[in-house]
């Protein structure tokens, strides 16, 4: 809505959103590049800065310009979660790992149970649509101060840097895949990263679509009805996403806060993602055949089936790579791992317009079909245990 107001059409606003994970996808290993050479704590620092300094270019934007480069500052300081998995690598056992990553996933989780609510909120206060710009940049600012007093170095004292021949810091450095082909899991476990994201995102970009036109097939109508009847349905399409995202959010984080440490201990990370990854292929097959019936309840049970899915394969995925990879180069690979899943957050948005169009159960099938392949190659994983 706020780029809307710019004058954006709706393929611009896509291309606002894809701009901040193409900056995650680009930057994401040179930020864990340099906290294995220069230590997590002040990459963490230096990097929310510029998350900072991003969110509040947004809010005081006086163009559609702005707005651009506000996102592309915003995704190169948020490319920084690399260096906070490798921060939790540094300060858990192999056997707690998942269960240390799943700590992550809660925050997400809750973030995403939050966030929306706030946005709403201070969007509609004297600031304008421009109000969740400015809380978003104060809490960068909280962030910075809580990372200043309260966050230690983990890195390890008399962890060996990277040779010469390894550091590779550069913007999605070609030196650093090359040396991932040289490792029995890697491969496999960037796919996956990829994958998985890209089948995801399908998803999370269709709901509200489907949401439209099976509850509401003339929110988009303007002929014959009143502005305040438009406005009614498409304030029902918005009230029954945010369900499944609350859904999303909470089970999500029960998961990966309470459940998948036990999960791990008892199953090991690759069964973990092999069963995951093949719930949500049977996930994304039937999410939109229960929103057909027409019975919301129904949907509602599946996306609880979904975010399990995805609360057991994401920690286990970020466990298994970091188990994989020497100490000195959680950083770097980590950073590779999150790098190929920002460009599935690029590729799955740009095409489930395309796909859905075409029809409502495309982008969800497509979603399947890259999941089912996600399943196979999970399937060859050699479960690591130390690296």
């Amino acid at each position: 809505a706020y780029a809307l107001s710019f004058g954006a059409t709706a393929a611009v606003v896509t291309l606002l959103s894809a701009s901040f994970s193409a900056m995650q996808f680009l930057f994401a290993p040179f930020w864990g590049g340099l906290s294995d050479r220069f230590g997590r704590r002040p990459i963490i620092l230096s990097s929310v800065v510029f998350s900072c300094v991003g969110y509040l270019l947004f809010a005081e934007a006086g163009s559609l310009a702005m707005l651009f480069a506000a996102r592309i500052i915003s995704g190169f300081g948020s490319a920084n979660i690399a260096a906070a998995q490798a921060a939790v690598a540094d300060t858990t056992t192999p056997e707690n790992r998942a269960k240390g990553m799943g700590l992550i996933g809660v925050a997400f989780g809750l973030g995403f149970i939050i966030g929306p609510v706030l946005g709403g909120i201070f969007s509609q206060g004297s600031l304008g649509l421009a109000g969740p710009a400015y809380i978003s940049a104060i809490l960068c600012g909280l962030n910075f101060l809580f990372a200043l007093l309260f966050l230690p170095e983990t890195r390890k004292e008399g962890t060996d840097s990277p040779s010469q021949a390894q550091k590779g810091i550069a913007v999605l450095s070609m030196q650093s895949l090359r040396r991932a082909m040289g490792y029995a899991n890697l491969p496999r476990l960037l796919w996956l990263f990829f994958g998985v994201t890209l089948a995801f995102s399908m998803l999370e970009q269709s709901v509200a679509l489907l949401i439209q036109e099976v509850w509401y097939p003339d929110a988009a109508a303007v002929a014959g009805k009143t502005l305040e009847q438009a406005q009614e349905d498409l304030k029902g399409v918005a009230h029954k996403t945010m369900l499944i995202l609350l859904a999303v959010g909470i089970t999500a984080a029960i998961v990966q806060g309470s459940l998948i440490g036990k999960l791990v201990k008892r199953f090991g990370e690759k069964k973990l993602i092999v069963t995951g990854t093949g719930v949500l292929v049977v996930g994304l097959i039937i999410f939109p055949l229960a929103a057909y019936t027409k019975l919301f309840a129904l949907p509602m049970l599946v996306t609880v089936l979904l975010a399990f899915g995805t609360g057991i394969v994401n920690p286990s995925l970020t466990s298994q790579l970091s188990l994989s990879i020497s100490d000195q180069e959680q950083g770097e690979f980590l950073g590779l791992g999150q790098s190929l899943s920002s460009l599935g957050r690029v590729f799955g948005p740009s095409a489930t317009g395309i796909l859905f169009e075409a029809h409502s159960f495309t982008p969800f099938g497509v979603g399947a079909f890259l999941m089912a392949t996600c399943v196979i190659v999970s399937i060859g994983l050699r479960q690591k245990k130390n690296a």
